[in-house]
């Protein structure tokens, strides 16, 4: 009877065991979906900050054209005045 008890509380401990392996494999999953989210949310907000940059440096590239032109009539201006 000792041993059938024994038996009994050994299996009992690993159910238990397997139990919360179970519910800790389910918890790191939820954990790794959430991850994989708010990666993805990164990543979309990455991009969205590399295309305003890209469009910034296209109207800086732009504002330093007509200030040059500007620049340019100016000094052109300037030389006739004179």
């Amino acid at each position: 009877m000792e041993l059938a008890n024994a038996s009994f509380s050994v299996v009992t401990s690993i159910a238990t065991a397997a139990e919360e392996q179970s519910a800790t494999s389910e918890e790191i999953s939820r954990s790794v979906e959430e991850i994989n989210q708010i990666v993805g949310a990164t990543t979309d907000g990455m991009n969205q900050a590399a295309q305003a940059v890209a469009e910034l440096s296209e109207i800086a590239q732009e504002l330093n054209r007509v200030m040059g032109q500007l620049q340019n009539a100016d000094d052109s201006a300037a030389k006739i005045s004179c």
